[in-house]
Formats: structure tokens, sequence, C-alpha cells
């Protein structure tokens, strides 16, 4: 694949001009992957693909992702081996058993950790991309991408513990999203290729089988006997070649063949000018198909065919719309300060328990009823979150609000509970309050804190309590200043 590429664009071929056609969305990953980490073209390759180009597949967003894990838990021995593992392979080496001894993070990184901690997320973003040097690789659109996603959050929730769990639960599956008008290649299924032209075509992975790719599957037969008719499943199976169903099985397998057959008349009709196929030597796969209809020709030299060549054009100058080579990154506090909204505040002497505050506010975040604790806790330590050292401060927070019998009232059965709720307020305003309990037409809105009392908070809640009231609700409100345990009510 990439020797054909390279030819193209040695004649002056576009890259928007090419594209490669694959079968399955993990293919497009695999050449996505492949394209944007090459380091010996001439030019960048550029990718277009709403399949292949999902962000959690660079190993520059692992490394992100696995560093900001460790500046949160510097004993989150899992975190670290992650880094280690990204850097490795952006270096471009294969995996060995010994990368783990070998500490290659940079030892500024735990150096300065707490200072990483005390950034507004954006900032945070760009200083960990400075230090391990990640705008060196080929992997500027995936940074762009999560860069892009740190100043969106950062704008609403502006603190790293919730950036992860957003990671978690929805970031880790988005891709990127690429102009269509770039000039880049394009990567795509066969089955959406189905009406679309190319100037030149590439499929790498001409191997999909002849038959059923999958076994053990059922299909329909039907049976019969003296008193009734019906189908019935059968499960797939040379086997069936020696049974009653025989016919049927043979009946299926020309059915795949055709299907799988069409398949490759869609891939082979998508070029209008000149077209690329790599497959191999296998008996069970199309390649198989290829291989034969040359061979009967006279035309297979147990290599390859080849017919024609590629016209060379006149370069010309670029329209389309021109995409980033290379990742500025800039110290923004010379520039334009950015406010901290998160939760996460970090001063000097009281890191420690502002940290393990925040811990527990974000445990707390998943429990909705006291029997929910231990497998919250015990799923929270297997991930990482926090050491066994911190964990059993942690229980100890937990079993000390467990004691205040309004706070523990808040994880009884009789709620119904949800968490991080959105508030919205006209005309376009949204809030978002840590907990809120609903039984009939009675509400209570509670909001965690780890710092210290502030008239803010109780003002915050007030604002909750009020919208929640506009909906018809009794509403009450309380704050819970997590470090201190102390109650406020609204």
């Amino acid at each position: 694949m990439l020797r054909q590429i390279q030819e193209l664009l040695e004649n002056n071929i576009p890259q928007k001009d090419i594209a490669i056609l694959v079968r399955k969305n993990n293919e497009g990953t695999a050449a996505a992957n492949f394209l944007l980490r090459q380091k010996s073209s001439k030019e960048d390759f550029r990718v277009i693909s709403n399949e292949a180009l999902f962000i959690s597949s660079s190993n520059a967003v692992k490394a992100l992702v696995s560093a900001m894990k460790l500046l949160i838990n510097n004993k989150n021995t899992l975190a670290k081996a992650e880094l280690q593992t990204a850097l490795h392979a952006l270096n471009g080496e294969e995996p060995k058993h010994d990368w783990f001894a070998q500490n290659i993070i940079p030892p500024e990184f735990y150096a300065q950790s707490a200072a990483f901690l005390k950034l507004p997320l954006y900032e945070l973003t760009e200083a960990l991309i400075q230090l391990f040097k990640l705008s060196d690789f080929r992997e500027h659109s995936f940074l762009q991408a999560f860069l892009q996603w740190a100043w969106d959050l950062g704008n609403r929730q502006n603190d790293l513990f919730s950036f992860l769990q957003w990671w978690e639960e929805e970031g880790s599956g988005k891709a990127i999203e690429v102009s269509e008008d770039a000039d880049a290649i394009r990567i795509i299924t066969i089955h959406k290729s189905k009406g679309l032209q190319f100037p030149y075509v590439i499929i790498p992975f001409c191997n999909w089988k002849k038959r059923h790719a999958k076994v053990n599957f059922n299909f329909w037969v039907s049976y019969a006997t003296e008193e009734y008719a019906m189908p019935a499943p059968v499960k797939y199976s040379k086997t069936l070649d020696r049974s009653h169903w025989k016919n049927e099985y043979e009946e299926e397998l020309r059915k795949a063949a055709m299907d799988n057959l069409n398949l490759l008349y869609v891939a082979f009709t998508r070029a209008a000018n000149g077209l690329f196929i790599a497959a191999k030597k296998d008996k069970n796969t199309v390649g198989d198909w290829i291989e034969s209809s040359l061979t009967a020709q006279e035309k297979w030299n147990e290599k390859e065919y080849a017919v024609g060549t590629v016209s060379r054009q006149p370069q010309q100058p670029k329209e389309a719309t021109k995409m980033a080579h290379s990742l500025p990154a800039f110290q923004w506090r010379d520039k334009i300060s950015i406010q901290r909204n998160g939760h996460a505040f970090f001063s000097d002497g009281h890191q420690s328990k502002v940290a393990e505050g925040i811990i527990l506010h974000r445990v707390l975040a998943q429990v909705k009823y006291a029997s929910d604790w231990p497998v919250v806790f015990n799923s929270s330590l297997s991930q990482g979150l926090f050491s066994a050292e911190e964990g059993e401060k942690l229980r100890q927070e937990w079993e000390r609000l467990m004691e205040l019998p309004t706070a523990a009232s808040w994880f009884a059965p009789e709620w119904t509970v949800h968490t991080e709720v959105p508030l919205l307020a006209p005309p376009d305003k949204a809030y978002r309050a840590d907990r809120l309990l609903i039984r009939g037409d009675k509400a209570v809105v509670i909001d965690f804190k780890t710092g210290k009392q502030k008239k803010e908070d109780k003002e915050q809640v007030k604002h909750y309590q009020e919208l929640i009231a506009q909906m018809g609700y009794e509403a009450e409100g309380y704050v819970l200043y997590l470090r201190s345990a102390v109650i406020e009510k609204i």
C-alpha cells in the first residue's frame, strides 16, 4: 500500500484522488494508523475516515491520558505502564518484556507534577504535549482534536477528574472529523463506496473469505414430516455436508460465495484510472479467485500482475482545504489567563487534603445508595483512581459521613436518586447539581464542596433550589463540605 501511494504522489496525483477500500472498520483503522505514522515519505499522509480515525487509537493521545491519570495518582502503576508503552510505540519500538523496567518518563514530569495540577485543563494538555515532545510525531490531527475537546470541556467544567471521567465514558469513542474538501486520502468501507467513484483505488486487504467468515451460526431450513412442515434453525457447520440438509447447506454456500463475489465486483469497479490490490495466497479467500483467473489467462507470474502505468500529472497549485503539518504550542500564561471553574483547587500546604476531597467527590457521584458503596469503592480502586493507602482514608471519610444522620438519609433507598444532574435556566444557561433526591413532590438538592466554606456556595445551591421549585417540587437545598464534614442547610 505504501509503495503504491508513494508512486501516485511522485506522479503528482493529489491525495484526495486516492481511496483505500476496506471491508471492516478495524482494517480502516489499521490503514489510517499506519499512514499517519509514516516518517519516510516526502510529504505527510493525510487521511479522511469517520470509521478509522478513532482518537483512542493514537499513541500520542494514549500518552496524554495516561500522564493525566498519573498526575492524579502517582502510585497508579497501570497508568505508568500505559504511558511508557505509548512513548515506546511513538518511537516505533516493538513491545519488549523489559519496557517497564526502563523508566523513560522525563524526571521533569514528577518534579513539576504539583505545578501541572494547578493548570487549567487546556494549559495542562499543552504543557504535557511540550514535555513529552508529542508534536514531533505525525499525530497532529489526533492532538488537535484532543486539544479542542479539552478546550470545550474546560469551558464547562474545568477540572481534570471530570475530563477523565468524560474520556472514559464518551471521549475515547470519538473519531476525528476532517473536512471532505481536504487534500487527504479517503478510507471507506466497500459497502459505503457503492455508487461512488475515485480516480485511484487501493484495496490493501483483499483477503476476505469466499464463504461465510463466521461459523457456528444458525440458518433456516425446511423441516417437514408427514403431519406438518415448518422452518427450523440449523447450526451452520461443515458436517451438514453429510446430513439430511446437504442440499440446503450447499445452497447456503453458493449464496455466500455469490455475496462475496458481488462485494469483489463493487470494490473493483470503484476506480476510474487505476486499481491496486494486495491479497494473500490462500485458497479460502477471494484472492484465490483473482489468482485462478489470471493463471487461466496466463497472466500470473506467481507474484504479481500489472498492466498500464500511472500517468504523470502536471503539478498544480492545491486549492483544497489545507491541513496542518505541525502543531505549534505556546505558553498561554504569557498571553492570556484562563479562569479555573472546576472542583480541583490546589493551594500550598493543602494539596493532599484537597486531593482526598476531590477523590471522595468523584466516588460519591457514582454512589446512589449506601449499599452501592462497596462496589463503587472496589471498582475505583481497581481502576487506579486511588492507592490502597488513600483508599483507607477514603473509607474513613465515608464512615464519618454516614455517622451524620442528615448525610446518611441522602443515601437511603426511599429516594429516587440522580447524580451530576444538569439544570437548565432561561435563556440558555446550564448548571450541574451534584445530587438530586426526589420522593413524591419533595426534592432535595445537594452540592459537594472540597474547599472552605464560602457564601457563594450557599447562593449557588439556593439558585438550584429555586429552579427545582419552579418545576413544582417542594425543594430543600444543602451544601456538604467534604473535608470538614460540615452540612449547611439553605
